[in-house]
């Protein structure tokens, strides 16, 4: 490094290492351009393979999602190297989002339907919880028990939000009740983490709330589109 300069013998995965170990150690959308990228050297990095790679990584996804899950990650990392003297400044542009359609909001008839028809109590409470909280699927399916004091009817999130907070829940009367009658759950077939509704991520929940959908007759939305 000291001959050649520090960005021609430092790997992406090398920087990543520092990345995570001193900024963000749960950002999990560089693993799969780790596989890519992880033996380059920084100097050799250009703002057109990283355009490309995330068009490579997500083929089906809008611009939003590349900037989100490949155009967002790389700069950081880039940019801690950077302010640690391992590589040049490189400015990765993003990708201009496509127009989306707006969204119909989910009301309470929408909410009480598909609870109505639910595949098991734990979908129709997760449904409510989200509606009512408007809580992130990521922040209620990783809610633990000991995260809610259901006799105060207040709960907080088990991990840390965008801003570096643990997010606070405010649960209506009708929420705490129902989940006082709702045991937890292991995650991974009984052998992981207690969990409020028992799946161990968010997407575990797709497929019981599609066929709720299905049972109800009601036009498919996603759970954060029925809470957020």
């Amino acid at each position: 490094a000291a001959i050649y300069g520090a960005e021609n013998e430092v790997t992406f995965a090398e920087a990543c290492i520092q990345y995570l170990e001193q900024q963000a150690p749960e950002r999990h959308y560089l693993v799969p351009i780790l596989t890519r990228l992880g033996k380059m050297k920084l100097a050799h990095i250009k703002p057109g393979q990283v355009k490309a790679l995330a068009r490579e990584l997500y083929p089906k996804a809008k611009p939003q999602t590349w900037n989100r899950q490949v155009i967002a990650p790389v700069s950081a990392v880039l940019n801690h190297a950077h302010g640690l003297g391992l590589c040049a400044p490189m400015r990765v542009k993003r990708f201009s989002p496509q127009d989306e359609k707006i969204k119909k909001a989910i009301d309470r008839e929408w909410i009480d339907r598909f609870r109505a028809h639910a595949t098991t109590p734990y979908v129709a409470a997760y449904a409510l919880f989200l509606h009512t909280t408007a809580a992130r699927p990521t922040e209620a399916i990783t809610l633990r028990p000991d995260n809610l004091d259901l006799d105060r009817c207040y709960g907080m999130s088990a991990n840390k939000t965008k801003n570096g907070a643990r997010r606070e829940f405010w649960l209506t009367q009708e929420m705490a009740d129902e989940l006082k009658l709702l045991p937890p759950k292991r995650m991974h077939y009984g052998e992981g983490e207690l969990r409020v509704f028992g799946w161990a991520h968010y997407t575990c929940a797709y497929g019981p709330w599609k066929e709720t959908c299905r049972r109800a007759g009601l036009a498919y939305v996603t759970p954060y589109e029925a809470g957020r």
